[in-house]
Parts: structure tokens; C-alpha cells; sequence
């Protein structure tokens, strides 16, 4: 700590007002001696740092802000025991890789994220994820052999999942006529589903609140006819053709055809309702009766912050912390 700071120049010093010491591990007596030394060297030198605690380690079930920091190669224990299984195709442009972290939650649902084509076969279900660079992604999983593999499951009856890059990937072709993401013009998707994607100079970002259509008979998520889902959309691709759009929408943004749906919107799995039905239907594909009992990722989120801010208020001068951010 004392060489970070000492290492910045005199008016970054000054900006830095307090030092809180998180995810520690043993007694935290044995630091007091040495933070006492710390804080007198600041002192000597005419800075105004506090010390605002020492957080315990504490396992908190919270998304992480950075891929980096998440597990994604960690294979279950108990993934024999779990009735789906559930491939995430992880790509070097992934994004929005929160979107699957309530999957993991749910009792009968066992999630790994599949890194080369080797990796998948035995799985109910095989998610594309978003991506930040569509295709770049699209172009290494020709290369590593995953686009055909994932091409031969879903023909012998696999559930198939897109979302927002990964939705763009079931479609016959994504156009980049303004090389916003690559020099080449277009590139051949799945064509699983008959679409075809153009890269748009503007990026749609918003919101979403949206009602789900008729017309699902036969689809892996019959059953939701004018059920409400909530997310967001953050993608450059325009996504037009022939399939039936399930929300009230010029262009496509929710398709499903048989054992595939795709989709632009972020966060679709949140939805208690939505998740459970499509996963009863996967359940009844495989001859397994229904779970009734809905779980809410909101609620589990939720608790976990609770968690977090009882670990904050009691180990750290809350006070202080106000002090310092100007309130009361």
C-alpha cells in the first residue's frame, strides 16, 4: 500500500483519502502494528489518508464486473447428478457473460463453458453467447472446428440458443458493408434460421419490456404465449428476413423454429417464468416430468447484496466513508 502510494505523483496523493484492505484471511490483530507504521508515514508526510477497515474474505454468490475474473473452466462436481446439462460456447470476444450466471443456479441444471469442439456432445442445450466482435468469433469457430460440431448436434436434435452475436450466428449470413467490425463485406453464418444480419453504424442500446407473440406450437418454448420478459439490447447488427418475430418489432429481435431460439435481448434468462417453462420443455424432451417451482434469480441476487452490505457495515468505518463523500 505504502509503495502504490509513494509511487504517485503529489497531486494524485492528495486524491487518495482512505485504504480499506478487502478479502482478508486470518486474525486481524496481527495487522494492527503494521497499519499504525503506515499510517505514520503518511502523517509524516502530510497526507490525509484514513483507515477505513479490513474486510474478512467471504464467498458472495455476485457477478463479476470482468470475464477475467470468473471461473468459466471449473467443472462441477456433481454434474452427473444434474438432469440438463448446458454448453455456453466460450469465445474470445465473449460479452455479457452474465447472462448465464442464474442458469447455474437452478437445481436441475448443471452450466460449463465449452472452449473447443472436443468439449461438446453430451449436453441438452448449447448457448452462443454475445459477443464484442461477431465475426471474429463467427471465424474462429469455423476454424477450431466448434461451428460444425455445433452444426451436427443441433441436426441430431439439440436445443440450440442464440444470444445477441450468438443470435446473429444462427442466420444464413452477417453483412459488414461499413467494416465496423472486420474488412470483410460478409461472412456465412449457421443457417439455422433464415435471416441475415446487417452491421449498422449506429448501435441500438435500450431497455426492454416486451410481450411475447403467438404462434410457438412445436417450438422448445411452447407453452409462453403472451408472456411478458424484461432485458436489455446492446448490438450493432440490423437483423432482417423470413422467420416470424416474437415481439412487436420492425426488425427481428425473437425467433424460435423447432429446437432453436434466438434473440436480441440480454438478460432473458432472468426471467423466472420464461427460464422454468423452457427448461420444463427441454425436461419433457428428455422424458422428464416438469419442476413447478419457480426460482427467482432477483430475490437470489438480492440476498447476496444484503450479504455483502451487513460484511461492509461491519467492517469498515461507514462514517468515514461519508465524511469523505461529502454527505452526512
Amino acid at each position: 500500500l505504502y509503495g502504490t502510494i509513494s509511487l504517485l505523483d503529489d497531486e494524485d496523493k492528495k486524491r487518495v483519502k482512505g485504504i480499506i484492505i478487502n478479502k482478508f484471511r486470518g486474525d486481524k490483530e496481527l495487522l494492527k502494528s503494521g497499519i499504525d507504521k503506515l499510517m505514520e508515514r503518511f502523517e509524516k508526510e502530510g497526507l490525509n489518508i484514513k483507515f477505513l477497515g479490513t474486510i474478512p474474505y467471504q464467498h458472495l454468490n455476485i457477478e463479476e464486473e470482468d470475464i477475467l475474473a470468473k471461473k468459466i473452466n471449473v467443472i462441477n462436481k456433481d454434474r452427473g447428478e444434474k438432469d440438463i446439462k448446458i454448453s455456453v460456447i466460450r469465445t474470445e470476444k465473449m460479452s455479457n457473460y452474465t447472462d448465464f450466471d442464474v442458469l447455474s443456479q437452478y437445481p436441475d441444471v448443471f452450466l460449463k463453458y465449452a472452449f473447443t469442439a472436443d468439449e461438446l456432445g453430451d449436453e441438452d442445450i448449447i448457448i452462443l453467447p454475445g459477443s464484442k466482435n461477431t465475426i471474429t468469433d463467427l471465424e474462429r469457430l469455423k476454424e477450431n472446428k466448434i461451428f460444425d460440431k455445433i452444426k451436427e448436434l443441433h441436426s441430431k436434435g439439440t436445443t440450440l440458443v442464440g444470444i445477441c452475436g450468438g443470435f446473429q450466428m444462427l442466420g444464413k449470413k452477417i453483412e459488414d458493408p461499413y467494416h465496423i467490425e472486420s474488412h470483410k463485406e460478409s461472412i456465412e453464418g449457421l443457417g439455422i434460421l433464415n435471416f441475415t444480419t446487417i452491421m449498422e453504424k449506429l448501435k441500438c442500446t435500450k431497455q426492454v419490456e416486451a410481450e411475447i407473440l403467438n404462434e410457438l406450437e412445436n417450438t422448445i418454448i411452447q407453452g409462453l404465449e403472451n408472456k411478458k420478459v424484461k432485458g436489455y439490447e446492446i448490438h450493432q447488427g440490423v437483423t432482417k428476413g423470413k422467420e416470424k418475430n416474437l415481439v412487436r418489432r420492425e426488425n427481428l429481435v425473437f425467433v424460435a423454429k423447432e429446437n432453436v431460439f434466438g434473440t436480441y435481448i440480454h438478460g432473458i434468462f432472468d426471467n423466472e417464468n420464461f427460464t422454468r417453462k423452457f427448461l420444463n420443455n427441454v425436461r419433457a424432451k428428455k422424458g422428464l416430468p416438469p419442476i413447478e417451482k419457480n426460482f427467482s434469480f432477483t430475490e437470489f441476487k438480492e440476498g447476496e447484496y444484503k450479504k455483502l452490505e451487513r460484511l461492509l457495515r461491519e467492517n469498515l468505518d461507514i462514517d468515514e466513508i461519508y465524511k469523505i463523500m461529502g454527505l452526512k
